[in-house]
């Protein structure tokens, strides 16, 4: 048996996600169950890049790996990323229960929205004698918000009152869209409604604001109510009349639906009804658990503007340890260095995984990092293993979890996608982290890694581009040695250098002979030919730390630091013999050499760089017309 289960949820709908996990990891720690939680910040008012970016962390698991998958559809905010997941669970046989959102082909467990809106409004009908309502929804697609106003509608239809088509306002569950919408209802020329009715607590709450600011009293002049119950109705003045979804219950009862369907084969369905909890806001007496929540929140407040600050420095000391690097070969020992001394906040079981295009993206722009999707094998730069930082140079994806081992305690492991927009980097893994999920600190912490991630792949790639434009502007750009610009901004400062620290330098100066009779006698892409030759000898006989310099139009500069070891009569002569053997091998029309003078600066002396290369020219001009003194050649230049 797999054991294992897939949830698929939004983080913003954290008090009820953290409730439903509740009643979910209380049937997984009873049966040995670890539950996968792929978990998206996705939202209506964001822009489609970013959307997908998010929901790209849905194409990440192999769902046939798990025993079933939990989801909440309207949690999602896509009614197109709910189809398209459904369509997939039914075409691959998956077993996958809907919470709040029927679906054909999979099973179903629901607070009962309609009847739960009834009880609501039953109460307000009955208790405050309403005759008109407003009712502000969320999206218009959107199932447990059409079922609430369609229990408010027939409710207050019994009790004679209505609800105008003309006063209901989609606000997509969007604040400044409900601030909006309390607007228009304050200053609706038919006078004030006498109840809004909301269908969740944050659009209840912005309208009490809304009115409050606008000098109308709640629930003086009109009744506002919510649904939901998360925890601030309780403490907000006045305290919000709402309903109470049975999470925890749903949670649980979700897995119960799951394992009984993967024993039948048949989808099941499981209803719970909401509890009326009676605030201020429709104008009841004062909540007697009012007082004790505002101070609840109040400590919360203080507690949470610390956490802050703690985050914030989070995520800014791992953007500094990121930009420690110099190249991103180096990135993943800077990261592994930083979070084995700091990651209270992640804890054990924390991963990053990249995508291998990543790296590859900024040493070419032609690698495309918004295809969506992950690839067969990943790379982890971190992972936090027993307390220790770890690192994998290629991680076979389908794995998901670094490090992943099934053990007697079972855990919850959060994976969300790293990226910025639609640019897509990997993804992230936290293990047991709910109350980071409860307090919405992981949506800051994933937003800021994902653009800490952009701003250091276009650092690291703008940091390329211009060592490459350096390259091309001190290269020459026939023999790839340095130019003479190369010369004057690098090797006099490397000569300089070794002065300093009184290091000895090699100065060996070179040029080819015979030049111009090969010029104009075989043509100038002979000449050519011949210079890039030498070059390519000179660069293959140095040693690496060596600087070789194109130095005019067949002169040649090298120059380099003098070890005990170091030989400068052979390798000049080697040089000059390797040029002869090369232009044999390449049955060059001509003879192909090279004459070379050098001399051991003293770092002790006054003089200088050109003082020395004058020197050594000299001495190359003195090599030379001994080798030519029986030639009757009249210029030897």
């Amino acid at each position: 048996m797999k054991k294992r289960v897939a949830v698929i949820a939004n983080g913003w709908y954290n008090r009820g996600l953290t409730d439903i996990m509740k009643g979910i990891t209380a049937y997984t720690e009873k049966n040995g169950i670890d539950v996968f939680l792929f978990l998206t910040y996705s939202q209506f008012r964001e822009s489609r890049e970013y959307n997908d970016g998010e929901f790209n962390i849905h194409r990440l698991p192999v769902y046939k790996d798990y025993d079933g998958v939990i989801f909440i559809p309207d949690s999602l905010s896509s009614p197109e990323e709910a189809e398209r997941l459904r369509a997939l669970f039914v075409k691959e046989h998956i077993p996958a229960v809907s919470v709040g959102t029927p679906m054909d082909g999979v099973g179903y467990v629901s607070c009962n929205n309609y009847e739960s809106m009834c009880i609501m409004c039953e109460h307000l009908a009955k208790k405050h004698d309403i005759k008109r309502v407003a009712f502000i929804a969320g999206h218009k697609d959107n199932a447990e918000s059409n079922l609430r106003l369609a229990g408010c509608r027939d409710t207050f239809e019994k009790y004679g009152a209505s609800v105008d088509s003309r006063d209901v306002y989609y606000c997509n569950w969007e604040y400044s869209k409900v601030v909006k919408a309390a607007k228009r209802i304050a200053n609706d020329k038919k006078g004030l409604p006498d109840v809004v009715v909301c269908a969740n607590d944050v659009g209840a709450m912005a309208v009490c604001s809304t009115f409050d600011d606008m000098g109308i009293s709640v629930p003086g002049d009109v009744a506002v109510t919510g649904y939901d119950n998360v925890w601030l109705t309780r403490a907000y003045s006045p305290s919000i009349t709402t309903m109470a979804q049975p999470y925890e219950d749903m949670g649980y009862g979700s897995m119960e639906v799951l394992y009984s369907m993967l024993e039948s084969g048949v989808c099941e369905e499981k209803s719970y009804l909401s509890k009326l909890i009676i605030g201020e806001s429709c104008g009841c007496k004062t909540d007697k658990n009012a007082i004790g929540a505002r101070k609840d929140l109040a400590r919360e407040n203080f507690l949470n503007s610390e956490k802050n600050i703690i985050y914030e420095r989070i995520s800014v000391d791992i953007e500094n340890a990121m930009f420690k690097t110099k190249d991103y070969d180096e990135l993943s020992s800077v990261l592994q260095e930083h979070f084995s001394k700091n990651h209270e906040y992640e804890g054990d079981g924390f991963s990053i995984v990249l995508c291998n295009e990543y790296g590859q993206n900024i040493y070419s722009g032609s690698v495309n990092l918004k295809s969506f999707g992950f690839k067969d094998t990943m790379t982890v730069p971190v992972a936090i293993n027993s307390k220790k930082a770890q690192g994998m140079k290629e991680f076979e994806t389908s794995k998901l979890v670094p490090f992943y081992h099934k053990g007697k305690k079972t855990h919850v492991y959060v994976l969300s996608s790293l990226h910025s927009r639609n640019n897509i980097f990997g993804y992230v893994v936290m293990k047991d982290v709910m109350q980071h999920v409860e307090d919405r600190s992981l949506y800051s912490y994933m937003s800021r890694l994902g653009e800490s991630f952009e701003k250091y792949r276009k650092i690291m790639r703008l940091d390329d581009v211009n060592a490459k434009l350096l390259e091309l502007s001190v290269k020459d750009s026939l023999t790839g040695l340095f130019n003479r610009l190369g010369y004057d901004s690098i090797v006099t400062e490397r000569f300089k250098e070794d002065c300093n620290h009184k290091i000895r330098d090699v100065i060996l100066f070179m040029d080819i002979n015979r030049l111009k009779f090969i010029n104009d006698t075989y043509g100038h892409l002979q000449g050519d030919m011949a210079i890039r030759t030498i070059a390519s000898v000179i660069s293959e006989c140095i040693p690496k730390d060596w600087m070789a310099v194109r130095y005019g139009g067949d002169e040649f500069l090298v120059i380099g630091s003098v070890t005990g070891e170091t030989d400068v009569n052979y390798l000049s002569e080697r040089i000059c013999s390797t040029v002869e053997k090369r232009g044999e091998e390449l049955r060059l029309p001509y003879k192909l050499s090279a004459s070379s003078g050098f001399l051991i600066t003293d770092p002790t002396s006054n003089e200088t760089l050109e003082d020395y290369i004058e020197t050594a020219d000299k001495y190359m001009y003195e090599n030379k017309k001994r080798t030519y003194k029986s030639s009757n050649e009249s210029s030897l230049r």
